[in-house]
């Protein structure tokens, strides 16, 4: 039987999010990034390590403060693979997995290599001109595609090059209503346990070698939200606002869990007197 006391929550199943959820056990439901957003929408959960970008225009959901999956530069997990030059590419699969890499992407053909106009989605993904690649499969399908003659555009890099910010995937989604006192020490004690062992988790995965997984683990990814991050973050929703991606509205609020509150003088006596 579920434990009423226990707060629900769910996160994706991807090597970036080992860190985050290390020690928790099967406190975690885990889904992919999509259908984490739907199961937050309908209550089931009451916070998820989830794509922030399925709630960029919804103010009433909070991101906890402090704690993202996101990068500086090269991330390596969300690229796009593509055989033709980029400025002859004309059809593109997208991963529904993840709303956050889709809205990076039509962003990245768009604004950024001036493409609009130019491309579609493609009915069929075998049929595509590229392939935007994400998590788990784009790190294992990385060294497969390359020696195949793919080029990969690595979306985080290019992000960098284009705004020198940050880029967050991933953030701890609170749902309306949920009490972050019930969660939140317990998420950042978990996410401070795993970057510290980060060389176990390299060691016990499979998705990639372990030195593969522990420069990526290292080198790609940022576990912070930090003043930075908060303004790649703000910087994506602006963009995907005034191309009419999301709606012009204000995003999450940044959560943070109530500090424990200092005892008035003579309480602890009181206490011990009765």
């Amino acid at each position: 039987m579920e434990n009423a006391l226990s707060p629900r929550i769910g996160s994706v199943p991807y090597l970036n999010a080992r860190p985050h959820v290390y020690g928790l056990g099967n406190e975690v439901v885990y889904d992919y990034p999509a259908r984490l957003v739907a199961r937050l929408r309908a209550g089931e959960l009451e916070i998820a390590l989830a794509p922030v970008a399925g709630f960029l225009g919804e103010p009433h959901y909070g991101i906890l403060d402090g704690i993202a999956i996101a990068c500086r530069g090269e991330v390596r997990s969300v690229y796009l693979a593509h055989r033709v030059p980029l400025n002859a590419i004309r059809t593109v699969a997208f991963d529904p997995h993840s709303r956050s890499s889709s809205l990076l992407l039509r962003l990245s053909l768009d604004a950024f290599l001036g493409l609009e106009g130019q491309w579609q989605p493609a009915p069929e993904a075998a049929s595509a001109d590229a392939h935007l690649r994400i998590g788990d499969p784009a790190l294992r399908e990385r060294p497969g595609l390359l020696a195949d003659g793919w080029r990969l555009l690595d979306l985080g890099e290019l992000w960098l090059q284009q705004t020198a910010l940050p880029f967050v995937f991933a953030a701890w989604i609170v749902a309306p209503g949920a009490n972050p006192a019930r969660f939140a020490r317990r998420l950042r004690a978990a996410l401070q346990a795993g970057v510290a062992a980060l060389d176990e988790i390299s060691n016990l995965q499979d998705v990639i070698p372990p030195d593969d997984a522990r420069d990526y683990l290292r080198r790609c990814l940022r576990y912070d939200l930090g003043i930075d991050e908060k303004r790649g973050f703000e910087e994506f929703r602006s963009l995907c606002a005034k191309r009419g991606l999301i709606p012009e509205t204000p995003g999450p609020s940044y959560v943070t869990e109530p500090q424990p509150q200092p005892e008035e003088t003579g309480s602890s006596e009181r206490r011990k007197a009765s």
